[in-house]
């Protein structure tokens, strides 16, 4: 499998919905913010952000 084939095959999955409970969602967030020790990177604020959205959407922010 080709490098691109690899990428559209993963853009693919990760446009995937799923569906979690509430309590996974808050859990996850709050992992990543205590994990922050040495700053945000892109991705951890785009997954905080992600998180916070979600969370919101659902009345349980």
């Amino acid at each position: 499998m080709s490098h691109l084939e690899r990428m559209a095959r993963n853009a693919e999955i990760n446009r995937k919905p799923v569906t979690v409970s509430v309590g996974l969602l808050k859990m996850a967030l709050e992992e990543i913010k205590m994990q922050r020790v040495t700053g945000d990177t892109f991705l951890t604020k785009a997954a905080i952000a992600t998180l916070e959205d979600a969370l919101e959407k659902a009345g349980h922010s």
